[in-house]
């Protein structure tokens, strides 16, 4: 199996290259990376990521990871991660996103929206199945070829599911739930800390102490990914970056640059690139 990144290369700058599969709703990240570290951050979608070469360190829900060449990494949507390579080698990746409507049909009885066991799966057979459906959406001309592909990925992961019944997902604290509502309905515009205490009924720092505790963000950080998932689906339908920025709230084109970067690796024109290629 050739190197789904590409040849190494003895460079610092991070290398990425996405592609976006709107037949199939799944985007493709190929990154290299030596220095580069991601801020805490989350999707809308799930992320299904392949180490190739090099080790991957990163925190999700506050917990510390690792990932080794050949692990698959899991992170559902709303999971709060980062990342960075883990030794001086150039860490190597593949990813997969896709949204949890993928999973639909594929257990009536189970959960619409699957919770995985671990962050870290070691699972030589799903890697080889994620490997080959990002080089079936590369170079596969026959769609038919790229939904079974992505359906055998989604088979092999469901066995790594926390059960319906295995009582291992908590459910969310009830103020915290309607912390995450207000800021929503509110994502464009300034939510001050006190106003949002206010409204659910907690003083500020019971507020930040307990929403980092349930989310893994400050309500301040969890504004912004939700500003800038906003920005993802705009990008897509081709809304200019610099609309963007005002449309989701960000004071400028360089903070939303700059913030969209942090999270996702890549400039919003690179990410709209990979849809104006379709």
């Amino acid at each position: 199996m050739t190197d789904p990144t590409g040849p190494e290369q003895d460079v610092a700058a991070p290398r990425f290259r996405l592609n976006a599969h709107a037949d199939v709703g799944v985007e493709v990240l190929h990154a290299s990376l030596r220095d580069h570290h991601f801020d805490p951050h989350f999707h809308e979608t799930y992320l299904v990521g392949f180490t190739c070469g090099g080790v991957e360190r990163f925190s999700q829900s506050g917990r510390p990871e690792v990932s080794l060449p050949g692990q698959v990494r899991v992170a559902e949507p709303g999971a709060v991660h980062t990342g960075e390579p883990g030794d001086d080698q150039p860490w190597r990746y593949v990813a997969l996103y896709f949204g949890a409507e993928a999973f639909a049909d594929l257990r009536p009885e189970a959960p619409a929206a699957p919770v995985f066991e671990k962050a870290v799966l070691d699972d030589p057979q799903l890697f080889r199945i994620g490997l080959d459906l990002a080089d079936a959406l590369a170079h596969a001309l026959d769609p038919a070829e790229r939904e079974e592909r992505l359906a055998l990925l989604l088979m092999r992961l469901s066995r790594h599911q926390v059960g319906a019944d295995a009582g291992e997902v908590r459910p969310e604290p009830e103020k915290i739930r309607l912390a995450r509502q207000y800021i929503r309905a509110r994502m464009a515009t300034v939510v001050r800390l006190e106003e949002l205490a206010a409204a659910v009924g907690f003083s500020k720092f019971h507020l930040l102490r307990t929403f980092k505790a349930a989310t893994g963000l400050t309500p301040w950080r969890y504004q912004v990914q939700l500003r800038l998932a906003s920005a993802r689906a705009l990008l897509r339908d081709g809304v200019p970056a610099s609309q963007v920025a005002v449309i989701c709230g960000f004071f400028d084109q360089s903070h939303f640059t700059r913030l969209f970067r942090a999270s996702f690796g890549i400039t919003p024109a690179a990410f709209q690139s990979a849809y104006k290629r379709l």
